[in-house]
């Protein structure tokens, strides 16, 4: 067995996290954009299942799109790639997963956001 590195460990941790922060906050912006699209284009006030659409399109697509890269269609002719280091798939699956509570959380705040708010 090998002895334990924490650099090294911490590393492979550090490179993980912003694998999946990138992807996250790239979700996050984009659905930030949507949202604000939204709100602008109708003038009375969305109802809930809106903003948990539009807050939850883009993981969906990044869960979807990693499954894919993670498991190919069809299964018996998988179009594989060697991969050197991360997977793709995989990584995007956990993007996903990550960034989905945030995007519904943007989405909430812009989209139910009230406009009367006076500075006092």
């Amino acid at each position: 067995m090998q002895p334990f590195d924490p650099q090294v460990l911490a590393t492979i941790l550090f490179f993980h996290a912003i694998l999946i922060g990138i992807p996250a906050l790239i979700a996050a912006s984009i659905t930030a954009g949507i949202a604000l699209a939204a709100k602008r284009l109708s003038g009375s006030p969305l109802p809930h299942l809106v903003y948990v659409a539009i807050g939850s399109a883009l993981p969906l697509l990044m869960l979807a799109g990693g499954f894919y890269l993670a498991f190919p269609w069809p299964w018996w002719q998988p179009d594989t790639l060697p991969i050197d280091g991360f997977p793709p798939g995989p990584v995007l699956v956990e993007a996903g997963y990550v960034s989905w509570p945030f995007t519904l959380w943007i989405s909430r705040a812009i989209l139910l956001r009230n406009r009367s708010r006076t500075s006092g």
